[in-house]
């Protein structure tokens, strides 16, 4: 004791050990084709370059349709392997289970599946986004003011939205509004109109 002081060259291999763990590299998220899940670009593989069976990506049963426009367009499977579209990467966990023969779990042919995200519903802000959920969350947040800190309580609460009702007219009516979203402002201040 105590510890001898630091060479130039431990200094050095620190430096760069650390800029290497936060280069940019190190943030780079990109999707697996098969589970659609974003990865750390590191841990991507190209498809293309890989073999295994493309026939373990072929769901047994239809989990895929094309998209319709109307009630009278007739329902079509998307042939061939479920993949995510417009991606040829495959992630290092789903490569090695494809590799043993195995369908990976959390792969897209295992009923997970949901189609491209249709341009209207793309980009919607968050009341837009409560307005077409199925169902409904709630949750509370409580604030601790004499140590400044905050947590969160465990309340959780689903429950099915009335969606005939909000489907049947959109936008809907005021009234109708106030039966499916309600806001609450916490503070010292009443809100106002604005």
């Amino acid at each position: 004791f105590p510890p001898p002081s630091l060479t130039p060259s431990l200094t050095a291999e620190t430096v760069r050990g650390f800029v290497q763990d936060i280069s940019q590299n190190q943030f780079l998220e990109g999707a697996c084709a098969v589970c659609a899940q974003l990865i750390p670009c590191q841990r991507l593989k190209s498809m293309s370059s890989e073999s295994f069976d493309r026939r373990l990506l072929q769901p047994d049963t239809c989990v895929t349709r094309h998209v319709r426009n109307s009630d009278s367009d007739p329902i079509c499977e998307i042939p061939g392997p479920v993949l995510l579209p417009h991606c040829d990467d495959v992630c290092v966990d789903c490569l090695v289970q494809l590799q043993r023969g195995q369908t990976p779990l959390n792969s897209l042919p295992n009923g997970l599946w949901i189609g491209e995200v249709p341009p209207q519903l793309q980009n919607l802000s968050f009341t837009e986004k409560m307005l077409i959920s199925r169902v409904k969350h709630n949750h509370c947040i409580v604030k601790v003011h004499m140590s400044g800190m905050s947590k969160l309580r465990a309340n959780v609460v689903s429950h099915s939205l009335p969606m005939p009702k909000i489907y049947s007219v959109l936008p809907p009516r005021c009234d109708e509004l106030s039966e499916v979203l309600a806001f609450l402002y916490l503070g010292p201040n009443k809100p106002t109109a604005k």
